[in-house]
């Protein structure tokens, strides 16, 4: 999925993996193509040879748009939800059986 769907200016991809016998949450995988661009050494703000976006600093183009963090743990929290759900309905069917 892309970052930029978040507010990263960047196109700024990222692989997710879900475990969870439910489908997670809806997320926004829409590819919104950024303002700047992940160039190093280029200071901020100035374009490279090659495209006329402007350059991102290593830690603007590192950084997590606060929209993202916050889904991404509320996919985990999710997640972790399932699990545990899911682990005392067996350990309530090991009662029930014993």
């Amino acid at each position: 999925m892309w970052q930029s769907a978040y507010g990263h200016l960047a196109n700024k991809a990222t692989w997710l993996y879900y475990y969870g016998e439910n489908p997670p949450m809806e997320l926004d995988w829409r590819r919104i193509v950024g303002t700047h661009q992940v160039a190093y050494p280029p200071k901020e703000g100035t374009a490279s040879r090659n495209s006329k976006k402007p350059a991102l600093t290593r830690k603007k183009a590192n950084a997590t748009p606060e929209p993202f963090r916050d889904v991404m743990i509320a996919l985990a929290s999710e997640s972790q939800r399932e699990a545990a759900e899911s682990a005392d309905e067996k350990s309530d069917g090991q009662a029930e059986n014993a």
